[in-house]
């Protein structure tokens, strides 16, 4: 039977053979084929080897075809090396990818491209999808760059570059990013070197250049405006023609149109800024409502907020000058500085120092707080932490000093150089506190002057030097008073002289320097208080006269005796003598003295010359 079975194949066989064909399957077997296989439900099957086992044939002819089981792959052999046909191409330069992936793979000659100087399109539904350009241009996206000429230009997203044509060295990453880029750009260099990414980012732009945004819509209506930076979602998104630009934080510069050269870093900085230039605003809302402001710089978060046309002024930290809106040339620096300023020529230095200045103009503030209450007030000067505190509408006030002048509320023209200097004056005047603690013992003194540390003045129109435990004041020259007879009117001759001294009592006496501190400063708070400095005082003899007697002696005889210093209130100010003053009545009292003594040398002669009479009558006798 296995007889007759091979011979009848043999027969088929030679049936089907012709002189230079084979046909299995086919009695016509194709004329380029020297075997054709024929078959509707059957396949070749090659020889099948591990790695191994193909690796191991022993010269393979070229051309050699197995299936290795290993890489489950075919491979051939080229006439040199074996070869995996699911890598590379047989017989080809180009390479055979599998959509799910590749192994094997050779990085120096296994690649997707072209080996000749032309473009590589990628294509969807037959709509161009992407290119890479002989010219250095990439694209990406449906019809993204797709009537471009220019050289050097990436694009990716839908549409974007859509109408650029030769226009180059041009980023566009988004949504109709750049989209009307080159439209009428009819000089060399418009057009040329945009950055935009973001969808519709630089949308509008025809003529700009040298523009950088990055962010949804940044700079979305920009047309012709150059040199432009906005990255964050919205900033300068309404830029027509502005130049010069930098806007980074979400809507910062969004409203911008036509204004130049600003800085904008920050959420909503410079936000509806419409045509101001040269400004600077670094912070959440800083400079968010200015409109046409120029030269202002705000650096911290709100700062500045609420300025639309104000200029030149300078906002460093949190909510400083953040009611600003027309005021002008001010210059904060600090958490809350100036916050409610409004008005012009006013500068703060230190955290809410002048925070409630409203109207009140060419203050000056240096310090945490200073000048904290002041609303009205102007040409005030105020260094140190605390500083002029309590002010409200008092004017052309200068505090030096960790708390100077912090209880003034509407005093003006006062002075106060030292740490907690003048801090009881409220509503005086024309007071002067030079030294630590050196101050009024009233609020409402004018033109009083305390200077020394804890120097304490009682009374309007008198100066106090040193405190209760100075013993000596002096220099090396005499003290000078006014005394010109051009000025004096009024000039009488009637300040009585011996009969005055005469009631001078002249006394030696110690101070009690407790009872002197407690009677001026007793009412004052306890951290104005005076103590004694130089215990040694109390033991300090000195020679004067009681000033209640020298006033009673005056009044006796109807003098208005200068030298007297006199309280208005003696409940809480001291009385006080002007020793120099006593040289009058003593130089009075020696010119009366020298008549008298004139008229007794007078007589004495005339009782001499009556003597030598008489002595020379006896002589004759």
């Amino acid at each position: 039977m296995k007889k007759i079975s091979l011979l009848l194949s043999c027969v088929f066989f030679v049936f089907f053979l012709d002189a230079q064909n084979i046909g299995i399957g086919t009695a016509a077997p194709h004329a380029s084929a020297v075997l054709d296989l024929t078959s509707v439900n059957k396949g070749l099957l090659v020889p099948r080897l591990t790695s191994t086992q193909r690796n191991a044939i022993l010269s393979p002819a070229a051309g050699l075809l197995v299936f290795d089981t290993d890489t489950q792959s075919f491979w051939f052999y080229n006439g040199t090396v074996w070869t995996n046909l699911t890598v590379s191409g047989g017989g080809g330069s180009g390479a055979n990818w599998k959509l799910s992936g590749n192994n094997g793979t050779t990085p120096a000659s296994d690649f997707i491209g072209t080996t000749d100087n032309q473009p590589l399109k990628f294509k969807v539904n037959n709509e161009p999808y992407g290119l890479l350009d002989t010219n250095g241009s990439i694209s990406w996206g449906m019809h993204s760059s797709i009537n471009n000429n220019g050289y050097s230009n990436i694009a990716i997203g839908a549409k974007a570059l859509y109408n650029n044509t030769n226009r180059s060295n041009l980023v566009a990453i988004g949504d109709s990013a750049l989209f009307n880029n080159g439209i009428g750009a009819n000089a060399p260099a418009f057009a040329n070197y945009n950055t935009a990414i973001g969808s519709k980012s630089l949308f509008s732009n025809t003529k700009g250049y040298s523009n950088t945004g990055i962010g949804f819509h940044t700079l979305l209506n920009n047309t012709s405006g150059d040199e432009n930076v906005a990255v964050g979602s919205g900033t300068l998104e309404n830029n027509t023609t502005g130049y010069s630009n930098t806007a980074v934080g979400a809507y910062a510069l969004q409203h911008n149109t036509t204004g130049n050269d600003n800085i904008a870093i920050g959420r909503a900085t410079l936000g509806a800024n419409v045509t101001g230039a040269d400004n600077i605003a670094i912070g959440n809302a800083a400079l968010m409502n200015n409109t046409g402001g120029t030269g202002n710089t705000a650096v911290g978060s709100a700062s500045l907020f609420s300025n639309w046309n104000g200029q030149s002024n300078t906002a460093i930290g949190v909510y400083t000058l953040v009611a600003n809106q027309s005021g002008y040339k001010n210059t904060a620096v600090g958490f809350q500085a100036l916050n409610a300023n409004t008005t012009n020529y006013n500068t703060a230095v230190g955290s809410e120092a002048f925070s409630a200045n409203t109207t009140g103009t060419y203050n000056t503030a240096l310090g945490a707080s200073a000048g904290i209450s002041n609303t009205t007030g102007s040409r005030n000067n105020v260094f140190g932490a605390l500083s002029f505190a309590s002010n409200i509408s008092g004017n052309q006030n200068t505090a030096i000093g960790y708390q100077s002048l912090n209880g003034n509320t509407d005093g003006s023209f006062n002075v106060a150089l030292g740490n907690s200097a003048l801090t009881v004056n409220t509503t005086g005047d024309y007071n002067t506190a030079i030294g630590y603690n050196a101050d009024l013992n009233s609020g409402n003194l004018t033109n009083a002057t305390a200077i020394g540390a804890n120097a304490t003045v009682s009374a309007s129109n008198k100066v106090v030097i040193g405190n209760s435990s100075v013993t000596s004041i002096g220099g090396y020259a005499n003290w000078s008073n006014f005394s010109d007879g051009r000025f004096k009117r009024n000039v009488k001759e009637n300040v009585p002289g011996i009969e005055f001294i005469k009631k001078l009592r002249a006394v030696t006496y110690t101070l009690d320097i407790d009872a002197i501190n407690d009677f001026t400063t007793g009412s004052l708070p306890a951290d104005k208080k005076q103590t004694i400095v130089n215990a040694d005082k109390k033991n300090v003899v000195y020679t004067g006269f009681m000033a209640q007697e020298v006033e009673q002696a005056a009044q006796s005889l109807g003098y208005n005796f200068s030298g007297i210093d006199k309280p208005q209130d003696a409940s809480r100010q001291t009385y006080a003598l002007r020793y120099a003053d006593f040289v009058v009545p003593v130089i009075k009292a020696m010119q009366e003295q020298q008549k008298i003594i004139e008229r007794q040398q007078e007589a004495i002669e005339q009782l001499q010359k009556e003597i030598d009479v008489l002595k020379e009558k006896s002589k004759t006798r």
